[in-house]
């Protein structure tokens, strides 16, 4: 039991030291309600869940008169969170906590990445 402990505790100051920043996984869900109409809600996959952000793209276009523009984030959160696994994919938000100076934002998942030791996913902020 010791061993595990501290390993839980080296894991633990790892991720503290590998993600900046902190995340809520959600996820848009469907169910029907009363009247047989769809009722959506969001569903709280995980929280406090540790993450890496790296810009990836940005892009700019216009659309009937205005510029809309959409920056690209490649996200990196651990494979496991609290003994949970982890699954991203393009029905999930990812809304990142506030730090620093850096300001709250929601980020919607395009796509999960390929399989590797951690869960990667390219999401969007739109504006």
């Amino acid at each position: 039991m010791g061993r595990l402990t501290a390993q839980g505790k080296a894991f633990a100051s790892h991720a503290e030291v590998a993600y900046e920043d902190h995340c809520t996984i959600r996820r848009r869900v469907v169910t029907k309600d009363s009247g047989g109409g769809n009722l959506p809600r969001d569903q709280i996959i995980a929280s406090n869940v540790p993450c890496r952000i790296k810009p990836s793209s940005v892009g700019e276009k216009q659309l009937a008169g205005a510029t809309q523009s959409a920056t690209a984030y490649t996200v990196r959160v651990p494979r496991l969170h609290l003994g949970q696994s982890l699954r991203i994919d393009s029905t999930c938000f990812l809304d990142i906590a506030a730090r620093d100076e850096v300001e709250a934002q929601t980020l919607s998942v395009v796509a999960p990445l390929p399989h590797t030791g951690y869960v990667d996913a390219v999401a969007v902020r739109q504006s």
